[in-house]
C-alpha cells in the first residue's frame, strides 16, 4: 500500500480532530507532488524552479493526460490552495474546521479515481 493509500484510509477511518485533518490534507498533497515529480524524472521532464512551481507542476502533469479539465485536478487545485495557506499560518487552529471537512469529504468522494492515478510508479 502506497502512502498516497494509506493517508486517504487514515482519512476515512480515524477520528481526528481538526489540526490532524489538516496534518493529513497536507501530506496527501505532498505526497502526490512526490509522485508527479518521480513521474517527470522517470520520463525526463523538467519543470522550472519558480514562484509558481507547484501550480506548473501540476498543471503539466494533467495536461499531459487531457485531465486538466478532470474532477481529480480541480479537487488538487483546491488542495494545493490549502497547502499553500497550511504553509503560510502558524496557528492552524485559523483554519476553519468546515472547510477542512469539504475537502476531507471531496477527496474521500473521489478516493478511487486519486488512487488508480497515483499508484505507485
Amino acid at each position: 500500500m502506497n502512502k498516497i493509500t494509506q493517508i486517504i484510509n487514515k482519512l476515512e477511518t480515524t477520528q481526528a480532530c481538526t489540526c490532524q485533518e489538516a496534518m493529513y490534507l497536507h501530506r496527501l498533497y505532498l505526497n502526490i507532488e512526490l509522485y508527479i515529480e518521480r513521474y517527470f524524472k522517470t520520463i525526463g521532464k523538467k519543470i522550472i524552479d519558480s514562484a509558481s512551481y507547484h501550480k506548473d507542476l501540476l498543471t503539466q502533469y494533467f495536461k499531459s493526460f487531457s485531465l486538466e479539465t478532470s474532477e481529480i485536478f480541480i479537487l488538487l487545485e483546491e488542495l494545493r490552495g490549502f497547502r499553500h495557506i497550511f504553509n503560510k499560518r502558524a496557528d492552524i487552529l485559523e483554519f476553519l474546521s468546515g472547510n477542512i471537512e469539504e475537502l476531507r469529504n471531496k477527496i474521500l468522494k473521489l478516493k478511487e479515481k486519486i488512487i488508480e492515478q497515483f499508484g505507485e510508479i
